[in-house]
């Protein structure tokens, strides 16, 4: 649809409409307080388009820069930097939450809080995000973040262990001196 051509926006609402009945007998509302519109195609196209507004029972509905569509922000050329920024930014915020009450946690349970909070959050639909360029990507790279949030310790205790059992020459007997160290009581 080009600037000026008012007969096509009947169509469009007519096409809206037609979604509200099908939704109807469906046994789905549509809620138009909550409908956006976003206007897709060239730069240019858009930018005549800008304020573009359609009837929806009543309820005019302005084309927006973003919509959210299932947790998903679009935007007019599709490249998800806008959803890259709110996931990565949810997803740190709740790695933050979590840190803090790190030292009250069991390791099992943090990482239940960072699969449930941060996790789910980066998975969910990254399908989408196949093709988008690595610098757009690398914003969610959270895994070394989270990694880095339970690690912490790890060079500070692998250091304070006696030599004799950070050398050992396998891994059972690294365990039995391990056990033997911790239960000794001599690494308070």
């Amino acid at each position: 649809m080009k600037h000026g051509e008012a007969p096509k926006l009947p169509s469009l609402e007519a096409c809206v409409s037609d979604i509200r009945k099908w939704m109807a007998a469906n046994v789905l509302l549509l809620n138009s307080d909550k409908t956006e519109m976003i206007v897709l195609g060239p730069e240019k196209q858009r930018d005549l388009l800008l304020n573009l507004t359609i009837n929806l029972n009543g309820c005019t509905v302005v084309s927006n820069k973003t919509v959210k569509d299932l947790g998903v922000t679009l935007d007019p050329d599709l490249s998800f930097d806008e959803h890259i920024k709110t996931v990565s930014s949810t997803a740190f915020f709740h790695l933050r939450n979590v840190a803090k009450i790190r030292n009250f946690l069991s390791r099992n349970d943090a990482e239940k809080f960072i699969h449930a909070f941060v996790t789910s959050r980066l998975d969910y639909c990254n399908a989408l995000l196949s093709g988008c360029p690595d610098k757009a990507l690398n914003k969610l790279q959270l895994q070394t973040a989270g990694g880095r949030a339970f690690s912490y310790r790890a060079p500070f205790l692998w250091n304070g262990l006696p030599t004799h059992v950070r050398d050992a020459d396998s891994v059972s007997t690294f365990k039995s001196l391990l056990k033997t160290h911790l239960n000794s009581g001599s690494h308070d």
